[in-house]
């Protein structure tokens, strides 16, 4: 296992204290120990009871500028993303440390588990996409632009993904499922349609990465494809009318977007069937 390189750990918690304790439980529980815990909130709160090494920091801003703190404090070379309400799998950390032993890895995105609102294993299936879900990301510090991470606002694990498509090293995608993404009622980034303005202020910042990003037409090519992704999911969960119904339909089974197409038709019937 790579020990030497160092692992930071950066939490970032945004008005939501409910389920912090779990996702630093989490932590604690993990196999491998030496690493740093850095947190970041907009509140106040006693880390004192976990045993882990945290530094603890209290701002405002936005998650960019949450994740500018966290890097810019971090230790070491290796960086690990969780959001408050997720969770890490027992051996996360060890395991992107066996592979970031290969020194050309620049980015590790794993497979997780969808949990509910107690932490219960959900039977939904999700299509996971390299770049989403920023507690499934691990990077080397190395490859962050601190001075594009300041600028931005949101679309953090896009940006992650541009930062190591431009850095020209290895990108692996795991299977392996080593994080938890909690998905309830009031997560912003479930599919549904009073979340469209954060959809279109997500829209905003992908045209902002192109001014970063230009001269790399690799990370042009994935910025497109997100900026077609989103408009998808905005798409699904609108009020549609024939027949561009039929068309949103058919763009999602060929994307093999089961999930999104069941939510698309549950809003279809609460629209048109049940009225």
């Amino acid at each position: 296992m790579a020990a030497s390189l160092g692992v930071s750990v950066i939490v970032t918690a945004y008005n939501r204290k409910e389920y912090l304790p779990y996702a630093l439980q989490s932590l604690e529980q993990q196999s491998f120990r030496e690493f740093e815990t850095i947190l970041i909130t907009n509140f106040p709160f006693d880390t004192r009871m976990y045993n882990l090494q945290i530094k603890h920091f209290q701002q405002d801003g936005t998650i960019s500028d949450f994740l500018y703190t966290g890097v810019t404090n971090s230790s070491h070379g290796i960086i690990c993303f969780l959001d408050d309400d997720d969770l890490f799998e027992k051996n996360k950390i060890e395991t992107i440390l066996d592979v970031f032993e290969d020194s050309d890895v620049v980015y590790i995105h794993n497979n997780y588990d969808i949990i509910d609102e107690i932490g219960e294993v959900s039977n939904i299936l999700v299509k996971s996409r390299a770049s989403a879900n920023l507690s499934a990301i691990s990077v080397r510090k190395s490859i962050i632009d601190m001075k594009i991470l300041k600028s931005t606002r949101t679309a953090p694990d896009d940006l992650m993904y541009l930062f190591a498509i431009r850095a020209g090293g290895k990108i692996v995608v795991s299977p392996l499922k080593l994080s938890f993404y909690r998905r309830y009622s009031l997560n912003i980034s479930a599919n549904r349609r009073d979340n469209i303005p954060s959809m279109k202020y997500g829209l905003k910042q992908l045209a902002e990465f192109e001014k970063y990003f230009h001269d790399c037409p690799a990370c042009m090519k994935h910025i497109t494809a997100s900026y077609r992704h989103v408009n998808l999911v905005i798409d699904a969960v609108s009020k549609q009318k024939f027949p561009h119904l039929f068309l949103t339909t058919f763009r999602l089974a060929v994307n093999f977007d089961w999930v999104l197409l069941k939510v698309m038709l549950n809003y279809f019937i609460s629209d048109y069937v049940r009225k």
